[in-house]
């Protein structure tokens, strides 16, 4: 790429030369949000399958990637005049950090929920009046929060493969409480017969879950499944921030 003239730097030559396009034209935010959904997709298959396509984790990681990607293409479509009067490898630097920095406080804002919002988007995901939950909360629930993608998940699964099979329905229960420090989830379903049975699908999803929390909290966090002869209970815990 050759070099500007600094006093050329504001014209419109200067403009079509500088690396960055034009991220405030419809075109450029049309294919950033088609290429960013596409591997969106491509992150959600390579966790799963297309037999048991994980919609759930489709919707809140395009949710998340979309807000990243339009909130970035709007601030460096406003700052763009400010790094066409820098050098290259300075506006290359600047750019990324601004994205990086946005990339950090969407992140940190969509990490956790408390538990009053977990439990309202699940009235949501009903399956029909089959469908019963427990809620057994001995903590505050405006005053703890989840990690984002590991108490729902698991709710879920109880649902399609513990309660969705069963032509009566069901009852999830879902118990949680502090112990030592940490707060400790438990989440209890039916089981079906035996010849119903997701469980490859079932297993790579609680290996999720359980790579998120270990990322987060590193080896103080844990996830136990037990499958008993009528139950299947999972046990989330992690360490409470001070």
């Amino acid at each position: 790429m050759k070099k500007l003239d600094p006093d050329l730097k504001d014209t419109p030559e200067a403009a079509e030369d500088f690396f960055l396009p034009d991220l405030c034209q419809p075109q450029s935010i049309l294919f950033l949000v088609l290429i960013s959904e596409l591997l969106v997709v491509v992150g959600v298959l390579a966790n799963g399958n297309l037999i048991n396509f994980d919609w759930t984790q489709l919707g809140l990681t395009s949710l998340f990637v979309q807000w990243v990607v339009l909130v970035s293409a709007a601030v460096l479509c406003n700052f763009r005049p400010v790094l066409m009067r820098m050098s290259t490898a300075y506006a290359t630097l600047t750019g990324y950090a601004l994205i990086l920095s946005l990339t950090l406080i969407f992140s940190i804002i969509g990490e956790w929920m408390t538990l009053d919002e977990m439990g309202w988007d699940l009235d949501k995901t009903g399956i029909d009046d089959r469908l019963k939950i427990d809620w057994q909360v001995e903590v505050d629930p405006d005053s703890v929060r989840i990690p984002l993608l590991t108490l729902q998940p698991l709710l879920e699964n109880a649902i399609y493969h513990g309660i969705q099979p069963l032509p009566e329905g069901g009852e999830v229960v879902v118990c949680i409480k502090i112990e030592d420090r940490k707060l400790i989830a438990t989440i209890s379903n039916p089981l079906p017969d035996s010849d119903y049975s997701h469980e490859p699908s079932n297993r790579m999803a609680l290996d999720n879950i359980k790579r998120r929390l270990e990322a987060i909290y590193g080896s103080e966090a844990s996830l136990v499944p037990v499958r008993g002869e009528q139950i299947f209970t999972t046990t989330i815990s992690y360490p409470l921030e001070d």
